[in-house]
């Protein structure tokens, strides 16, 4: 691999990335054991992607020849370690996982002595590109990576959770890439042993797959952390705009009706411009619009619906915006009735139902409520009925 190569420095900075950020959420629950062994997964694919970058100047610095790239093989085995704890805590329940949790750390401790003991044997030539202990990092990877595609498979159709499937579906490609890697790294062992000329024709394809490996393997292990982000940030600049279009109308039901607030007033987040939990905000207006809704009914008069529809019939307006000036100015009257305490002597209908499909139905119809609340001469005119004497 060529010695800072910017995909591999990308990878490098993106796993400090997520290294810092579960760290920082195990550190939130420590008894998990799923979160410590994607830590030490990110830990030693960090390692293994910083020694190999480095590899020149650490050989240089130790006088010691494939030293970085020997660094880069053990940070590898240990994220491979981690990772088939991973696999045995998701495929086994937890009084099942301590004799094998036990059996993984011994067969990483078997094969890091057995590769040194090798490496001390057989030292590495200058310009080799694998040398003998290599044999063991190829054995030990591959039972990790064969597992890893069979349950990566096997998990992703059980899974209801959206990116779990795609995560474990993505380890599963990665595995597969990883498979690849190992039998040209076998290739580069078995001809570099023969003939070292050869191995030059096959490194550019071994460096390739060892990118795409990595790169795989970190998107399946993180995606289900930044995954939901990701959508919710991609969503954020519609919710906040439904927000904000819904905030007059929920302003107004919540001054006739605070008793129905799901959360308690809070005149930070509710003042806020640039809210960070858009989508709770959100789903918090559209219940209580739906609840004050329900709770003025009783105010409103049957007579207000009648003449805001016939208003909305002689105006043209398609029957979709006319039911929301209905509903709208259904709301007017019901606020000032409700302030005036005048309970209707023939209500009206229990008006729209709440949409079968959805949440993002509902705030569709609600923004189009919003919209004739504020700016409909209908509503308007019901507005003005509302405030005169009786």
């Amino acid at each position: 691999m060529t010695q800072l190569s910017p995909p591999f420095v990308v990878i490098a900075v993106v796993l400090l990335i997520g290294l810092t950020q579960r760290i920082y959420a195990m550190l939130s629950d420590r008894r998990d054991p799923l979160r410590r062994a994607v830590c030490v997964i990110l830990a030693g694919l960090l390692l293994a992607t910083v020694a190999q970058l480095f590899s020149d100047p650490v050989d240089r610095a130790t006088g010691v020849v494939h030293f970085g790239a020997t660094l880069s093989d053990a940070g590898a085995m240990i994220a491979a370690c981690a990772g088939r704890l991973f696999l045995v805590h998701v495929d086994r329940a937890r009084p099942e996982v301590g004799n094998r949790g036990l059996r993984c750390y011994a067969s990483l401790a078997a094969a890091l002595a057995a590769a040194a003991a090798l490496f001390l044997l057989f030292p590495p030539q200058p310009g080799q590109r694998a040398p003998v202990y290599v044999a063991v990092y190829i054995a030990y990877i591959a039972n990790v990576l064969i597992p890893a595609w069979r349950l990566g498979v096997r998990y992703s159709r059980r899974t209801g959770r959206p990116f779990l499937r795609v995560g474990l579906r993505v380890i599963a490609a990665g595995g597969a890439a990883g498979l690849a890697f190992l039998l040209c790294q076998t290739v580069l062992l078995v001809t570099g042993l023969l003939d070292p000329a050869v191995t030059a024709s096959i490194d550019a394809v071994t460096s390739g797959l060892e990118l795409v490996t990595e790169t795989l393997l970190l998107i399946g292990v993180t995606i289900p952390l930044w995954g939901p982000m990701l959508v919710d940030a991609v969503h954020w600049p519609a919710d906040y705009r439904s927000y904000r279009r819904l905030r007059p109308l929920w302003l107004a039901l919540q001054e006739a009706g605070p008793e129905f607030r799901l959360l308690p007033a809070d005149a930070a987040a509710a003042r806020s411009r640039w809210p960070r939990d858009i989508g709770l905000l959100l789903y918090r207006q559209v219940i209580e619009i739906r609840d004050g809704q329900l709770a003025l009914r009783p105010y409103v008069e049957r007579r207000v619906t009648d003449e805001a529809l016939q208003a909305a019939r002689r105006a043209g307006l398609p029957p979709a915006e006319a039911g929301a000036a209905v509903e709208a100015a259904a709301i007017v009257s019901g606020i000032a009735a409700k302030a005036d305490g005048r309970v209707a002597t023939e209500p009206a209908g229990p008006g729209r139902g709440a949409h079968e499909d959805g949440l993002a139905a509902e705030t569709a119809w609600l923004r189009s409520v919003a919209r004739a609340f504020a700016r409909s001469p209908i509503v308007a005119a019901a507005a003005r009925n509302a405030a005169a004497p009786v």
